[in-house]
């Protein structure tokens, strides 16, 4: 074949140097994400074979990867491949849009029609026609190859368009993205999450492909996200008709029970799913959940453990196992959420990206273990972290100022304690707290002595000078303070700032 015979050649040159040894090297590389070694010998390849379009790609995939958006971006418009690859535009898209460049991308948008190219990257010309021959080189030339794609442009340009503020061009896009493939959940996603998609262009889908069980599944999962849980029931029931062994279904219609605190219908459609599923760690991961909520902790915790036999270091089994042990074993819990947070840095750290928000209950429930086991530095270190991935969180506040109250330092204690109040003023737990270290902190002499000198320095402001002359330290010598009256009870009272035993569990 010409395809085959144009690959060989160009596998081989500069005295029989063999190309395909070091493309497969940039992909293994790449694998690896050592991007920095993948996009070196990716240079080199490139020159080797004289620029091929594949070559160009991966070596414009490296910069991408390594966060040289612009500078991918000017690759391939500069072998000009925009024009003749879905994907090299495709990546294109992709580096515009992450450099924040929006107005350049819906410019390239306006001049590229995506109907006419191929949707390979290796693009051998017939000799007869002098047209592109479809290659498998790297992205295949099969329909569903070409839909895939194509649904991977029309979801970078709705994002392009949503940057822009162009919401109703962006809904369009992200319903063809869906359009070309059924499976594209970030394009649901974008559309369920910020509203842009009405009920009727969901059931479209049931409507087009109506014998198929993703189909019912997916509107089921539009229901669910928007917090329907009738209607998604009545879908994801439908899918399980439709195709018994359709594992995410069954999983999705277990969350559908879930929502409404129906523990044993959820369970028996989480373990229908176990069932089909049996290399997957989720169903046994909200079996154990059911079974925590329902307080049958010996069986939640075992579900997790098989869970984590098939999943290891999920860090959401290994946190669910954390919340069940902190209801016997703090020390334990302590530990489990520790390693859990080791885990999702190192992760994060990884990638070069920052700890999500979600991850705030983590850091909490870590520091109330590590509060319940008298390691107060700890626990306020991490609730302190927790409140910089959630800035206006009242329990954190009252977390932290119960940790400074512990430490003794009341008058930090009383700031947070106020701070949490300011956000939310009708906890009662706060405002007892606030209230006992108030109480504390006036049964303290140095307070005392402090308050009353600086009521003189304010008396002394105020009044004459002749009057000034008068006044003197004997008239107070036998005042009596409201504080003396409640020194009794103070000192029968001298750790009340541990009266209350605060609960923030999650």
């Amino acid at each position: 074949m010409p395809g085959e015979r144009e690959t060989s050649t160009a596998d081989t040159t500069n005295d029989h140097i063999d190309l395909s040894i070091y493309r497969r090297l940039v992909k293994q590389f790449i694998e690896m994400r050592r991007y920095a070694t993948a996009l070196f010998w990716a240079e080199k390849v490139a020159v080797l074979s004289g620029q091929e379009p594949r070559d160009v790609y991966y070596q414009a995939q490296c910069m991408y990867l390594l966060g040289e958006f612009h500078r991918a971006a000017h690759t391939i418009r500069h072998h000009k491949l925009e024009k003749t690859s879905l994907p090299c535009f495709n990546l294109l898209l992709e580096s515009l849009y992450a450099a924040k460049d929006y107005n350049e991308a819906d410019a390239m948008i306006q001049t590229v029609e995506v109907d006419i190219m191929t949707t390979s990257v290796n693009q051998p010309v017939d000799p007869g026609s002098g047209c592109y021959i479809e290659s498998n080189s790297v992205f295949g030339g099969e329909e569903n190859s070409r839909n895939e794609l194509l649904a991977s442009i029309y979801l970078v340009k709705g994002k392009v368009y949503e940057a822009l503020d162009n919401r109703g061009t962006a809904m369009d896009f992200y319903v063809q993205a869906l359009h070309k493939s059924i499976y594209c959940f970030e394009a649901l996603e974008a559309l369920v999450q910020h509203e842009m998609l009405m009920a009727w262009e969901a059931h479209k889908l049931v409507d087009r492909y109506p014998d198929k069980a993703i189909s019912w599944y997916a509107v089921g999962c539009y229901y669910d996200m928007i917090g329907k849980s009738d209607p998604a029931r009545r879908y994801l029931s439908k899918a399980t008709a439709l195709d018994r062994l359709y594992g995410p279904a069954w999983l999705a219609y277990g969350h559908s029970f879930a929502n409404e605190n129906e523990h044993e219908q959820a369970m028996a459609a989480y373990f229908k799913a176990t069932q089909l599923m049996r290399g997957c760690h989720l169903p046994l991961l909200y079996i154990g959940v059911e079974c925590g909520l329902t307080k049958n902790l010996e069986l939640a915790e075992k579900f997790f453990m098989q869970a984590m036999n098939i999943a290891p270091l999920d860090v959401y089994v290994l946190h669910e196992l954390g919340l069940i042990k902190y209801e016997y074993e703090y020390g334990g819990a302590a530990t489990i959420f520790q390693c859990t947070v080791d885990i999702v840095k190192q992760r994060a750290k990884a990638k070069n990206e920052e700890i999500s928000a979600r991850w705030e209950p983590l850091f909490i429930n870590l520091g109330h273990s590590l509060r319940k086991i008298h390691k107060y530095e700890d626990a306020l270190y991490n609730f302190q972290y927790a409140l910089l991935l959630k800035p206006q969180s009242a329990t954190t506040y009252t977390s932290i100022g119960f940790i400074h109250a512990l430490l003794g330092d009341l008058d930090s204690a009383i700031e947070s304690f106020h701070k949490s109040l300011s956000i939310n003023r009708d906890c009662i737990v706060t405002s007892t707290i606030l209230k006992s270290c108030i109480e504390d902190l006036m049964d303290d002499a140095t307070t005392i002595d402090e308050i009353c000198s600086a009521a003189l320095r304010d008396v002394a402001k105020n009044i004459t000078a002749n009057s000034r002359r008068v006044l003197n330290s004997d008239k107070f010598n036998g005042m009596k303070l409201k504080f003396d009256e409640e020194e009794e009870f103070a000192n029968s009272n001298s750790d009340s700032n541990m009266v209350v035993e605060m609960s923030f569990d999650t």
